[in-house]
């Protein structure tokens, strides 16, 4: 009797995206603003255990953006800290671009907004890549940005099985309905959340 061959997924993660909103889900506002940190790995193995196909996780990408040193060396170091973490799993990939700051208060080099700058772009191509070379059975994505439906359109119209992830109480990718295309998404509540949760873990 032969074993069914499992299907090969690579994970796609839009990490502060996913930790945002998280937080927004399932946290208070009195809580640490580095509060809903997850552990990729851990948060790609759940999603590829709940596919109803016999499934194995091959690759999970992560993308995020990394606070430059010179603006938040604590908040960098932690960074660091948590990319060797998860890329010790050899299956574990961090895509990283340094984060944008803005200084409203130039008498006050203290006060700056921070902002992700190419990380959806740079998750947009790495599916395109992903579509192209054909190497995997499946890809899901992880994220509610929209900005990334373009790439997800790619590989669902040339041939990759795709499926998205979202947290509950929020929305998910979708096609709009006179395309007549559907995606399933995985809906992770609460519980799976504190199950792959990872704050405070080099703090």
């Amino acid at each position: 009797m032969y074993e069914t061959r499992k299907e090969s997924v690579h994970v796609f993660i839009d990490y502060e995206n996913v930790r945002r909103i998280a937080r927004k889900q399932f946290l208070s506002l009195g809580d640490p603003p580095h509060s809903g940190m997850v552990h990729p790995v851990k948060l790609a193995e759940l999603l590829v255990n709940r596919r109803t196909r016999q499934s194995s996780l091959s690759a999970v990408s992560v993308f995020r953006g990394r606070p430059v040193p010179q603006h938040q060396p604590t908040a960098s170091r932690f960074f660091d800290r948590y990319v060797a973490d998860w890329t010790r799993d050899a299956r574990c990939d961090v895509i990283h671009r340094p984060l944008k700051y803005h200084f409203p208060d130039h008498c006050d080099r203290n006060y700056f907004e921070a902002t992700e700058k190419g990380i959806d772009v740079a998750l947009a191509m790495t599916v395109v890549g992903t579509t192209l070379q054909h190497d995997v059975d499946a890809i899901i994505i992880f994220s509610n940005d929209t900005d990334l439906f373009p790439a997800v359109e790619f590989a669902y119209d040339n041939g990759i099985h795709v499926e998205v992830a979202a947290w509950s109480g929020s929305t998910g990718l979708r096609f709009s309905a006179e395309t007549g295309k559907r995606l399933w998404c995985h809906f992770l509540g609460e519980n799976d959340f504190q199950a792959v949760r990872q704050d405070g873990h080099f703090l």
